[in-house]
């Protein structure tokens, strides 16, 4: 659909470069003197600012390895395996291009208009995959993409057995061999690019507007790094050994493994015992695999933090979700070594045919509160609710510009120290029964409540004596009622004359709740919510 396929020649320092490679054969390829780096490393790149930064590669076992950028330098050596690392330490930002050089016995690999500044790396299913060309306004957006301080980088979709040490060339059963085939025009896959309209249409629309409003900000180069594929649950890029060591995932463990176990069974049977067997993209036996293939290349690459959009796939879950995120960030963090790096997530936007029962708890409602919680129950977390923002038809709302600029917000604030900034829309803290009512606190009111209008990606408007809509109110008997909601100073007090005696409230609390009206003045939507666990 985007016309003719794009070819491009690569760097030659990446020629080298066939296919995935595992430690073995980078150590077998070593061993005739060849100098070997990972694809993420190259041309046009951003480097990570800050105490350390990470460079590796192969080499021959034992080889002294030299790297040098501006005025730093280390040194290393390649182990047994040919596989070397060394850190930089104390790199600062510069817009200044750069060349990094790798030196080795008798080779030496020099990357050139390297910047150094913030890297940010951009996760999830087909949201987050979503290019800039299908967004709302695409081809104006695509215009002004002028930013030669913000660099892109784009990881193909791809499902690996076992943890890559590199990128893959395959994309969609063509392996590269010298040339790449690129199903997307503009943006080249597994190659660092300048940002500008010729670069841009093909790459993800959230991550390009998250570090457009990060750039335009704080004036810092940002690199983007967007490893994300659609249809896919969190299970597929959370590492193996997680479903095995972590304790709420123990029973996951055992599924993998008879999954596993009865998949072989009817590979070895023949065609008549497959077609009995799942072959979903998300089955028991593909968990782990986008991190094998899209994840594990990048460990160690200095990143700033990550970007996520994903839980589609999730769908139909509740609090289980906040257990799986927990445990893949926790996993991902700890294998970085950057402790607790920040991870800023997209709060489910609505979709289909609103729901008008009070009681709600179709759909994604389960889910979004799940996401709500998180931000609660995980450390150095964010959520950018995309509430108001969906389209009842598609389940890929156009405006990515308003998640983009919501997810930056939580950066800007808590990591960039503009802590005058808003960094969500009301989020749900306590409530409070004053006889037949229920009043709501919440946290993120900024500079107060109110009751809004969107249309499209334009600002969002007071709608002076408007009427909160999506409030439902319950008593003990758990039978829902539509309420009247209203906004007294930072609270909302919520009542019904059929419920005389509530105990919990409920907002936005299904599939979509279109037309969803609070907010803070700030222009951003409060999350959805339950005050019960019923």
């Amino acid at each position: 659909m985007w016309g003719e396929a794009m070819k491009f020649r690569l760097p030659i320092t990446l020629l080298v470069v066939i296919a995935v490679f595992s430690a073995s054969q980078f150590a077998g390829a070593a061993n005739e003197s060849k100098l070997w780096m990972p694809m993420i490393f190259g041309d046009n790149m951003v480097l990570q600012s800050g105490k350390a930064t990470k460079v590796w590669g192969w080499a021959s076992p034992g080889e002294s390895i030299t790297v040098k950028i501006g005025d730093k330098k280390a040194k290393g050596k390649a182990g047994e395996d040919g596989k070397w690392m060394v850190t930089l330490k104390g790199l600062k930002e510069t817009s200044e291009p750069q060349v990094l050089t790798i030196k080795g016995k008798d080779s030496t690999i020099s990357y050139k208009n390297v910047l150094i500044g913030d890297v940010w790396l951009g996760s999830g299913q087909s949201n987050m995959e979503w290019v800039v060309a299908r967004s709302t306004a695409g081809k104006k957006e695509v215009s002004s993409a002028n930013y030669p301080k913000i660099r892109l980088f784009r990881i193909p979709g791809i499902l690996s057995d076992k943890p890559s040490d590199d990128v893959s060339w395959e994309d969609n059963g063509t392996v590269f061999n010298g040339k790449q085939r690129v199903s997307d025009p503009n943006t080249p896959k597994g190659q660092w690019v300048v940002c500008s309209p010729q670069t841009v249409p093909a790459f993800s629309a959230v991550l390009y507007f998250f570090g457009r409003e990060i750039h335009l900000q704080t004036g810092k180069p940002v690199g983007l790094v967007s490893s994300a594929l659609g249809g896919t649950r969190i299970e597929m890029w959370t590492p193996l050994n997680v479903f095995y060591s972590a304790p709420a995932l123990a029973d996951y463990g055992k599924w993998i493994d008879n999954d596993k176990a009865a998949y072989e069974e009817a590979v070895a049977k023949g065609p008549e015992a497959m077609k009995s067997i799942n072959k979903d993209i998300n089955s028991f036996r593909n968990f782990s695999k986008l991190y094998n293939g899209m994840i594990h290349p990048l460990i160690s690459f200095g990143i700033k933090g990550v970007i996520w959009y994903q839980g589609e796939a999730n769908g139909g879950e509740d609090d289980s979700y906040i257990t799986k995120t927990d445990a893949m960030v926790s996993s991902w963090r700890k294998l970085w070594g950057r402790g607790e790096f920040p991870f800023y997530f997209v709060q489910l936007a609505n979709w289909v045919k609103p729901n008008d029962a009070p009681e709600g708890g179709d759909g994604w409602a389960k889910i979004r509160d799940a996401q709500r919680k998180t931000i609660y129950a995980v450390p150095h977390t964010g959520m950018a609710s995309a509430i108001d923002i969906g389209n009842s038809e598609d389940i890929h709302p156009k405006d990515k510009q308003d998640v983009g600029k919501r997810l930056a917000l939580w950066a800007l604030k808590n990591d960039y120290g503009f802590t005058n900034i808003v960094e969500s829309g009301p989020l749900y803290k306590s409530m409070k029964i004053e006889g037949s009512k229920i009043r709501l606190s919440f946290d993120c009111v900024g500079t107060g409540l109110m009751v809004g209008e969107k249309d499209g990606i334009s600002t969002t408007k007071e709608v002076a004596g408007g009427t909160l809509k999506w409030f439902a109110i319950a008593g003990a008997d758990k039978k829902w009622s539509w309420a009247d909601a209203k906004i007294d100073g930072d609270t909302v007090v919520v009542s019904s004359q059929d419920v005389p005696n509530p105990v919990a409230v409920r907002y936005a609390f299904c599939m979509n709740p279109l037309g969803a009206n609070l907010y803070n003045k700030e222009g951003l939507p409060a999350s959805p919510f339950r005050t019960d666990n019923w």
